[in-house]
């Protein structure tokens, strides 16, 4: 459920060959491209490919490129995190008595010191809370309280509940909770971060066939990775030339005279 339906539908794509338990540890550049390291289950396994995507939070392409480009390394050293704390809370449906007519809230600061948003996931996806029950996600932390890292999971809950309970008229006590703690969630876009961005795509220029694509570079929003992640497949394949999937979609609605719903080349402008 959750992320992991993209996962699944992903690796039950034909031609994707999604292999898990694989710990990255060794990126080695070839003549005609690279060879990666990975410990398995089953022993060490090495391939060799063109091109190699590292999509890990920037402490582990760290330690993936430093033996290839320290300069980058540092500069993937540089990037802070933040942690979030996710507090998911099953109640029954009688005991909230906002409507729930919507997908949820975010907080700002000047009005929760801790709280950051609420999502309603059982509003947004009917399935995930029984019938006649409801499911409310709070998020705390982030940048604007650091601390919350720290607080015991009875702490997290009085602070998600006090400050839901004026805003969502909730009478009752949750009938489940669970409780996330995502260490480093949040790539800090702040301070000189453009120009780190930008000294990145500098280093890269000097590696073909690297690539690094994860939340520290376009945003951090599922659609964000999405848009991301088509932008760098399309150049992969155009480097190879070889067609991309929505080109050639493109081209074959161009020959049957309909109208495509977008622009390829417009697309792939807002995404580079």
């Amino acid at each position: 459920d959750g992320m992991g339906t993209l996962v699944e539908t992903l690796a039950n794509t034909p031609g994707v060959n999604l292999r898990t338990g694989h710990a990255a540890g060794e990126l080695v550049r070839e003549r005609d491209g690279w060879q990666a390291t990975a410990a398995t289950p089953h022993g060490q396994r090495t391939v060799s490919a063109c091109h190699v995507i590292v999509a890990t939070p920037a402490p582990a392409a760290a330690a993936l490129v430093n033996p290839l480009d320290k300069e980058l390394a540092e500069l993937l050293r540089g990037i802070g995190y933040n942690g979030v704390t996710v507090v998911h809370a099953g109640m029954a449906r009688d005991a909230v008595g906002h409507p729930l007519d919507g997908s949820g809230f975010l907080a700002p600061k000047g009005e929760s010191a801790a709280l950051t948003g609420n999502l309603w996931m059982s509003a947004l996806f009917p399935d995930r809370a029984p019938p006649g029950k409801v499911l409310l996600t709070s998020y705390l932390g982030g940048a604007r309280a650091p601390q919350v890292a720290d607080w015991d999971d009875a702490r997290l809950v009085d602070e998600a509940l006090g400050t839901l309970r004026p805003l969502m008229d909730l009478t009752a006590d949750p009938e489940m909770v669970r409780i996330d703690r995502h260490c480093e969630a949040l790539p800090a876009y702040h301070g000189a971060y453009q120009a780190r961005m930008q000294a990145i795509t500098a280093r890269l220029q000097h590696i073909p066939g690297l690539h690094l694509e994860a939340n520290y570079r376009g945003g951090v929003s599922v659609r964000d990775r999405l848009a991301c992640g088509h932008a760098v497949a399309d150049r992969i394949l155009g480097a190879q030339r070889w067609p991309s999937v929505e080109r050639k979609r493109c081209e074959e609605t161009a020959k049957s005279g309909a109208k495509a719903a977008y622009s390829l080349e417009s697309m792939n402008a807002a995404m580079e």
